[in-house]
């Protein structure tokens, strides 16, 4: 071979190698069998909103991968349903999408309200990395009509505490009923900042400020919620129930790092209003597997409601529940039947490990310890077995309910129900 075919040879293969490199580094995703730029092209110029929604979601499934061809896609098609297609691609791609940040402030200096809307919905699905952003989305706050405010909001609550320099805009924007439920949003997104703007509120004479604040908290990381425990423990004293419940819903959020005031919410059980207790049962189970002495105290409390959710919380737990396990047999003898049916489900998580203790219920002269113990060995079914002697002594009881849930107690454990 000469010296001109061997040069030749050696630059084919050195081009090809170039050409194999270059396509591995430019490779398009591929969603559903199909390019990532033909899937953007679809969702633009289709009117089908079942296809716009396919192609949309092919088009952030390739994820920042895809964000090089929706660069393509924005500044070929300029028109305003295109740039707010787009835009959702961008919001669904979250921060990976980043790059577009630069390209969505330009759009936020468009007249077009419906422009600024897309755009902001998409830095605020961007995120941290939309901070740049922030001033120019507190301006527009200032000026624009309600829809689009409610996508400035969104922008700036995605965004997180970079933008507590427009906290007090956002404070203002719960105030309007047109705004309020995304700036609550927004603000509980607000960190320290936000704890401060809404602290006045939790003292404040208006029922609906203190409720704003407690909402605002509700929705709060428990760092944020830590630095205001003490005032929100008064909120579950508050003379609207509204507000109690929702200060019980920002404690129970804030799990563990409510334990300074998990006596006050223990307290809370108390409420006269039923939702108000459901949320404070709620909140002491996110709490966690504590307060064994407050929840034992409770279940004797003089009021049956507070027993009752005391039992519930208790029974949540197997750690608690064996904790609290004398407290409970003994509770198997409570007045209201509410409490009985908590006592009893908080001691049949103790599983059979509790057998023999129920054995000795079943052997007692009360009416409510018999039948209490029943229905926990029934429903610890076969594991269980070692209890139908006395069960069958019981179907003699004198009590047709006490003979009834003790045959019901021996078919469960027979294994014939």
């Amino acid at each position: 071979m000469s010296i001109r075919s061997r040069v030749s040879s050696f630059l084919s293969v050195l081009i090809l190698l170039i050409l194999v490199a270059g396509c591995n580094i430019d490779q398009e995703p591929v969603i559903d069998g199909m390019g990532v730029s033909k899937h953007l092209e679809k969702m633009l110029i289709t009117d089908d909103e079942r296809l716009i929604d396919k192609f949309m979601g092919a088009a952030i499934a390739a994820g920042g991968d895809g964000v090089p061809y929706i660069i393509k896609a924005w500044k070929k098609n300029t028109d305003v349903e295109s740039r707010c297609r787009l835009a959702s691609v961008i919001e669904g791609v979250g921060p990976d999408a980043a790059e577009m940040v630069p390209y969505l402030l330009e759009e936020l200096e468009a007249i077009d309200e419906l422009r600024v809307s897309c755009a902001a919905m998409a830095l605020g699905g961007i995120g941290p990395a939309a901070a740049p952003a922030v001033e120019r989305l507190g301006n527009l706050l200032r000026a624009s009509d309600y829809s689009t405010q409610a996508s400035l909001l969104y922008a700036l609550g995605g965004i997180g505490e970079a933008s507590g320099s427009q906290v007090q805009l956002i404070k203002e924007a719960v105030e309007r009923d047109q705004t309020s439920a995304i700036a609550i949003k927004a603000l509980s997104r607000m960190g320290e900042a936000g704890v401060h703007a809404i602290e006045p509120w939790m003292e404040d004479e208006s029922a609906q400020r203190r409720l704003w604040a407690a909402q605002v908290l509700s929705s709060m990381p428990p760092k944020d919620v830590s630095m205001v425990l003490d005032p929100l423990a008064k909120l579950l004293r508050d003379k609207d129930p509204r507000v109690r419940i929702q200060a019980a819903k920002a404690l129970g959020g804030a799990g563990s790092d409510s334990l300074p005031v998990y006596q006050n919410v223990v307290h809370a059980l108390r409420d006269s209003d039923e939702e108000v207790r459901e949320a404070v049962v709620q909140a002491l189970i996110r709490i966690g597997p504590v307060g064994g002495k407050e929840l034992i105290n409770a279940l004797t409390d003089k009021y049956w409601y507070s027993r009752e959710g005391a039992a519930r919380v208790i029974g949540t737990f197997s750690s608690l529940a064996e904790t609290a396990k004398s407290n409970l047999i003994t509770a198997l003898n409570d007045p209201n039947v509410n409490v009985r049916v908590a006592v009893i489900n908080a001691l049949t998580i103790l599983g059979p490990s509790i057998t023999n203790d129920m054995i000795l219920q079943l052997r007692s002269n009360q009416l409510y310890r018999k039948f209490g113990g029943a229905r926990v060995l029934g429903n610890i079914g076969p594991p269980a077995r070692s209890a139908l002697p006395d069960l069958q002594k019981l179907l003699q009881d004198r009590d047709a309910l006490v003979r009834k849930e003790a045959q019901d107690a021996i078919l469960k454990i027979s294994g014939e129900r």
